[in-house]
């Protein structure tokens, strides 16, 4: 990886480019406020007028984008997003679990997606399913090191937050707002221990296709993340 700063005449502004061996490249601007405090104030701005939720990519896809059949057995990742705030960020892996996930495969035919459960085809959830979201601290993508720990992330990104729920599709639902319990990951020996909320959402009769959409909130109500994703 290779990683080029660049600082305008003025000092107003830095360019950040990066390149990777694989030939991929990007880049990031920035631009110096008058004080920290408008600094922040722009941010929180941008966080707030934010309103799309894209579905990202999931490493599970990665590795299985020449399969043909799927198994869940135990749960399925239905996406991430992160909440940047200057040197310090949090992702936000959003899971679905659950005994319905149990001998459940999703199986590509014909360009159309399947799923089969113990030989008979399934088409939609039988009840409800349990929706966890982890917080892992991360570096943030700007910085080197990407995929390196960074520490404690900030309060107001991992304490109290609030979690509202939707079922995008031909049959939306909209449960809204769900209780959720905070929770810290056992028996881990080396590390510190990760967090993450758990809820159960109402999903019976709800299609294997349909789209959930998962918006994190702050526990004053301010939107932090929006993940989007289906099995």
């Amino acid at each position: 990886m290779e990683e080029k700063w660049k600082l305008s005449a003025d000092a107003q502004q830095l360019l950040i480019r990066t390149r990777a061996d694989i030939g991929l490249s990007d880049f990031d601007i920035y631009t110096r406020q008058p004080s920290l405090k408008a600094a922040q104030d722009a941010a929180d701005l941008a966080a707030k007028t934010l309103q799309k939720c894209d579905r990202i990519l999931r490493i599970s896809d990665l590795t299985m984008e020449n399969a043909k059949t799927r198994r869940y057995d135990e749960g399925a990742a239905i996406g991430g997003a992160w909440f940047e705030q200057i040197t310090r960020c949090v992702f936000y892996n959003v899971v679905l679990s659950g005994d319905f996930f149990k001998n459940l495969e999703r199986i590509e035919e014909s360009k159309q997606m399947q799923f089969r459960k113990q030989g008979q085809s399934i088409s939609a959830y039988t009840g409800d399913v349990v929706l966890e979201v982890q917080l892992l601290p991360w570096r943030c993508p700007t910085q080197i090191g990407t995929w390196l720990g960074n520490g404690t992330p900030l309060r107001e990104a991992v304490q109290g937050l609030r979690f509202v729920v939707r079922w995008q599709g031909a049959t939306p639902k909209d449960p809204g707002e769900v209780q959720s319990d905070f929770r810290y990951e056992p028996w881990r020996e080396l590390n510190v221990s990760n967090v993450f909320y758990r809820m159960q959402i109402p999903a019976k009769d709800i299609p294997l296709t349909e789209d959930l959409e998962v918006q994190i909130l702050s526990k004053d109500g301010e939107r932090l993340a929006c993940v989007k994703g289906h099995l």
